[in-house]
């Protein structure tokens, strides 16, 4: 598993693409940016993608760095939601496995967003509309999203 700061990534459109999406969203996150539990979602999707389609995954220090630097305290409290969530997202991201005959991103984020509502959507309802946030993503990647860029 591995959390994505969306400042610093680099990736193939056409391999993992579809995986990045901000898809768990709490309510008080993403209104300027994307927040720590959007990064970490993303992220979790992401190695589960490049680890079923055997893509690999670089990691090392970071090309942007930030200046600025917060209040630990605060920020924990502010995420606090987030944080307990994680009690149920990492486990089920360690166990999640798609089916062979899963072999685009596009598929294994459907394949996953399947699971997500059916493994984690009775815990909160913030599952059942990262789940369907996910499928209306690889909709849109579908129609608009794969086509290169002109």
């Amino acid at each position: 598993m591995m959390p994505v700061s969306g400042i610093n990534m680099a990736f193939d459109r056409e391999i993992v693409g579809p995986a990045l999406l901000p898809g768990l969203r709490l309510a008080a996150e993403g209104k300027v940016r994307w927040e720590t539990m959007e990064d970490i979602w993303c992220g979790m999707c992401a190695k589960v993608v490049c680890d079923h389609l055997s893509a690999g995954v670089k990691s090392g220090l970071p090309y942007v760095w930030r200046k600025e630097r917060g209040n630990p305290v605060e920020s924990l409290r502010k995420e606090w939601e987030g944080v307990k969530l994680m009690e149920d997202v990492v486990p089920f991201f360690q166990s999640l496995t798609l089916p062979q005959s899963v072999n685009t991103a596009e598929d294994c984020v459907s394949e996953m967003a399947a699971a997500v509502k059916t493994q984690l959507g009775s815990v909160n309802p913030l599952f059942l509309r990262a789940a369907e946030s996910m499928s209306e993503w690889v909709k849109l990647w579908k129609t608009v999203g794969s086509k290169p860029s002109s």
